[in-house]
């Protein structure tokens, strides 16, 4: 399960030649860090107009996109801005080979033409309050991690329960720092946000894997949505009822352009920076990370651009998974470019270098700090070859194969089987859970493409991984086939995962042996 990572941050990039700043820094703390420059450069409103709890700010303009995105509202009637690629799975999930809005574009020319998208939402800022000192009372340096982790989750709960207690909102706990600096995050989630228009793919993702993370840009890289609320303004799910948000704060367009040396921020949701990451980190991203992301998502991509190219069915369904597997494929690799231009890990060693003087200047330090470098340093060399097995098997089966993934959102189902048959008291509720995710599941699936790509991917694990680290699923299909195609094969061909009229006669008489024979679950649950 990947956690979702709330962190409202905004970027500053100061478009002058004698004078540029950049980071990322906490909305709370622009007031006292970052306001008497920013306003050297050009800036003319107060902090409290980028973060307020008081009244409207900046802030109640820039809404998280689904979870993954930043977003902007652009009119008093709920209009909202975000990237093409942000957009870009929900372009596609409207899309047919009669209506290829991916190829095409798309524009509501009225508010009954704009599309619901059932799970898309729109989460706005409400606050951010400092727990440091909460999480510092329950926290020592002695403690174990199993014993820290369990303190910070104990108490994030609490603390989540309390803010968000006779409330409509959500909350989150999240560290920044490295464990040093604890903050509450308070959201309103809208739950209906519609598609009102998009360019076609031909301007949205122009220029392709080689425009992406390249700059200048050359895209136009935007897609419009509507958020929408129950008729008294609070979240609510689709209904033709509903009416548009009013937002807080929205952004005017403005058509007088820019010009060199106009001051320029982003607000928005960046995920995290890894500026202050040991040479050892960076060494493992270079050496490690990067080129298994871009050998293996390069093996799933040449299948999928394969099987897309005279198949206008196919194209589309995957359209939208080939997005989301070139990004960080094509990130890698500009990072890994960027690392060797910039001379990234000769930079980390000369700070280090300079933090080891330091330390060696005063007995104290030494004693403190003399070997945490060396501890780091040996924890990275140690991890080497698991973390590489670790990638391994996520980029070739967490993060490619179809069928294993859909057999994973089984496992609830199955933990319910498990118990006697009087107390399967979640039995219908986890069936109807799985079901709506199968549904969505295989409108976007195809068997022959999958069962290609996990050919592909599995080849390069076995090939590439040491076999104390393959899962033992993976040996036993070796060891009890003549190939590990024909395993493959057997698997494809056997399981319910592929099919979603054998998973539907499966839900209407579930039985616990069957899905325990199944391979494609075999496969699932000992991997996972």
């Amino acid at each position: 399960m990947i956690k979702r990572l709330f962190f409202l941050l905004f970027i500053v990039l100061f478009i002058q030649t004698a004078y540029s700043d950049e980071g990322m820094w906490i909305l709370p703390l622009v007031k006292d860090i970052n306001m008497n420059r920013m306003k050297e450069l050009g800036w003319k409103l107060s902090a409290d107009e980028i973060y307020s709890v008081n009244h409207s700010s900046i802030k109640d303009a820039v809404p998280m996109f689904g979870h993954m995105c930043s977003s902007e509202m652009i009119s008093a009637d709920g209009l909202l801005l975000t990237n093409h690629h942000c957009g870009y799975d929900y372009i596609q999930s409207h899309s047919t080979v009669e209506h290829d809005y991916l190829q095409d574009g798309f524009w509501a020319m009225s508010r009954s033409e704009e599309l619901p998208n059932p799970g898309l939402t729109a989460t706005f800022l409400v606050r951010m309050d400092d727990v440091t000192m909460r999480f510092d009372s329950v926290l020592s340096d002695t403690m174990s991690e199993h014993s820290r982790k369990a303190a910070i989750d104990e108490l994030s709960q609490r603390l989540i329960s309390e803010a968000t207690d006779s409330t409509h909102y959500i909350a989150e706990v999240h560290n920044f720092f490295k464990g040093n600096v604890f903050y509450l995050m308070i959201f309103e989630e809208f739950l209906d946000v519609r598609l009102v228009g998009a360019p076609p793919e031909s301007v949205g993702k122009f220029g392709g894997d080689m425009d992406n993370w390249m700059w200048p840009r050359h895209t136009g890289d935007f897609s419009f949505f509507r958020v929408y609320t129950a008729p008294d303004g609070k979240p609510a799910a689709y209904s033709e009822k509903n009416i548009p948000y009013k937002p807080k704060h929205f952004f005017p367009i403005s058509l007088k352009g820019i010009k060199a040396s106009d001051f320029a921020m982003v607000v928005g949701y960046p995920g995290k920076t890894d500026r202050y990451c040991t040479s050892y980190e960076i060494r493992e991203m270079q050496e490690v990370i990067n080129p298994n992301r871009i050998k293996l998502r390069g093996l799933r991509q040449e299948v999928m651009e394969r099987r897309m190219k005279d198949n206008d069915t196919i194209r589309i369904k995957y359209s939208a998974k080939y997005s989301t597997s070139s990004n960080y494929w094509k990130y890698s690799i500009g990072q890994n470019d960027c690392f060797r231009k910039f001379k990234t890990l000769e930079y980390a060693q000369a700070r280090e270098e300079a933090f080891r003087k330091w330390v060696n200047s005063d007995s104290a330090r030494i004693r403190k700090y003399g070997d945490c470098l060396s501890l780091i340093e040996q924890s990275f060399t140690e991890r080497r070859q698991l973390k590489n097995a670790q990638q391994y098997i996520y980029e070739t089966v967490y993060n490619s194969i179809d069928m294993i993934g859909l057999a994973n959102e089984m496992f609830s189902l199955y933990a319910e089987l498990s118990n006697p048959p009087d107390e399967r008291f979640a039995l219908k509720e986890q069936m109807d859970q799985f079901r709506s995710y199968m549904n969505t599941h295989f409108r976007d699936y195809d068997m022959q493409t999958d069962k290609e790509i996990a050919l592909a991917e599995l080849r390069a694990l076995i090939l590439d991984v040491e076999a104390e680290y393959l899962p033992y699923v993976v040996l036993k299909g070796l060891k009890k086939y003549k190939s590990f195609t024909d395993y493959l094969n057997y698997v494809y061909s056997h399981t319910i995962f592929v099919s979603a009229e054998k998973l539907e006669k499966f839900l209407q008489r579930p039985n616990l042996k069957k899905l325990q024979k199944d391979p494609g679950f075999e496969m699932a649950y000992h991997i996972s």
